[in-house]
């Protein structure tokens, strides 16, 4: 299991990705927009969409940044449901 930090500049607590996800942290900085960069990802990766999502925890909803509330939300619920199959 792989754990990337997203540090903010605010005072906002920091943000862990602790979902499993295999292969280099997706890093804010340097990275396009998650919309623009799991296109390509998938399509270099050349898996499957709904299994890259899957294996990925990443929900099927708009990846736009005005989305971003519901897309927490929706992986939030994700993860949840991963963890408690695990403990």
């Amino acid at each position: 299991m792989r754990i990337c930090h997203f540090k903010s500049s605010t005072t906002k607590p920091t943000f862990v990705n602790a979902s499993g996800a295999e292969g280099d942290c997706y890093s804010v900085a340097t990275s396009p927009p998650l919309a623009e960069y799991l296109p390509s990802k998938v399509a270099a990766d050349n898996v499957a969409k709904n299994d890259y999502l899957t294996k990925h925890y990443i929900p099927k909803v708009s990846l736009e940044l005005t989305n971003f509330e519901e897309f927490v939300e929706k992986r939030s619920e994700l993860l949840y449901q991963k963890f408690q199959s695990i403990i």
